[in-house]
């Protein structure tokens, strides 16, 4: 965050502007304040199963995982008990959770696509990116896991392609 400027037509230097405006956290922040109130109130209100649940993982897991990639350790597995002070997961267990968010999400929604073939779930047009069609929200899951499995492919090759194996051929 050093950036000096001495003379010029700005007032204030980059990192002073931009600490001021809280632009160096605002993805933590908002993602903590904004995103996760509503993933609660979303689990709360589907007990933790049915397709809705599992597209509230998906949504969870996209969000997480760039913040994860943007700051390294992060709350993640006991985000959501309501504790005031919550430890951080390390990068390595926040990917291994969110592999099997993604997983669980999968097998849910797969489930409800073979059962319903054909039926979107979103009458009222909240969905404005797949309009509720789940084979969509299905491909873009298996490429999210797909993406995850790159971005650890030199810290465990291994489970990489585990991952990006399970996810290309499901």
């Amino acid at each position: 965050r050093y950036m000096s400027i001495t003379s010029g037509a700005w007032l204030e230097n980059f990192s002073n502007f931009n600490a001021k405006d809280a632009w160096i956290d605002a993805p933590f922040t908002d993602v903590l304040t904004n995103f996760y109130p509503n993933w609660i109130f979303l689990r709360d209100l589907t007990n933790e199963d049915g397709v809705f649940y599992a597209w509230a993982k998906i949504l969870r897991v996209a969000t997480m995982q760039r913040l994860t990639d943007m700051y390294g350790p992060i709350p993640y597995s006991k985000m959501a008990t309501g504790l005031s002070q919550t430890p951080y997961d390390s990068q390595e267990d926040v990917y291994r959770r969110m592999f099997v968010d993604l997983d669980s999400a999968i097998v849910e929604i797969s489930k409800y696509t073979l059962a319903n073939p054909g039926e979107k779930i979103d009458d009222d047009g909240l969905d404005r990116v797949y309009s509720g069609d789940m084979v969509k929200w299905l491909k873009f899951a298996n490429s999210l896991k797909l993406r995850m499995a790159m971005r650890i492919v030199y810290a465990d090759e291994a489970l990489a392609k585990e991952m990006a194996e399970s996810a290309v051929n499901d």
